[in-house]
């Protein structure tokens, strides 16, 4: 089966793809797993830190007492982190979606081929992926190692992927979370 994808997927499709991506360990190693949106975990997590180092600077002015150094010095690092973090997952994202080449998947018994204008093909055996789990807006095919490449669809092409695996590939998992 060959699947032609011309044209860009929405904002929480590619929102989405970065979330698996950001938590590609976690779902090798369960993939019914629930995932946590990393990028809104990573902005609260910056306010809390944020807050918390105006609090400790308010209150060393206030009380006029010197407070330790690492009291200061956690907090700027978790601010530092986060900062690095999200600044990663939003050039991700970015560079997401800025790849505007067609695509081609092709699925048949020997494994999935993703395919972009010749240039870049990947292509993965059946024995190398855990399962194809359907998310809200992307169907992923999941490595079954760490150093796999994990293949997403748009959820519009979920019906068709679904019947070619259950009539040709039945032992791979299908897990549908939404």
């Amino acid at each position: 089966m060959k699947i032609e994808i011309n044209e860009k997927g929405s904002d929480q499709y590619y929102n989405e793809i970065v979330n698996i991506l950001s938590q590609g360990r976690r779902l090798i190693k369960r993939p019914g797993c629930r995932l946590g949106n990393q990028i809104r975990s990573f902005r609260v997590l910056l306010i809390i830190a944020v807050v918390l180092l105006l609090v400790r600077v308010a209150m060393m002015i206030a009380w006029r007492t010197d407070i330790s150094d690492t009291v200061i010095v956690i907090p700027v690092f978790v601010i530092v982190f986060c900062i690095s973090w999200i600044y990663h997952l939003n050039n991700l994202r970015k560079t997401l979606i800025a790849d505007s080449q067609p695509t081609i998947i092709t699925l048949d018994e020997t494994g999935i081929e993703h395919n972009r204008n010749d240039a870049r093909v990947v292509r993965i055996p059946w024995d190398k992926i855990i399962a194809v789990r359907i998310f809200d807006n992307c169907i992923c095919f999941i490595p079954t190692e760490i150093t796999g490449i994990f293949i997403m669809i748009d959820i519009k092409y979920s019906d068709q992927i679904a019947g070619w695996l259950k009539d040709y590939q039945p032992d791979i998992d299908v897990i549908i979370y939404k």
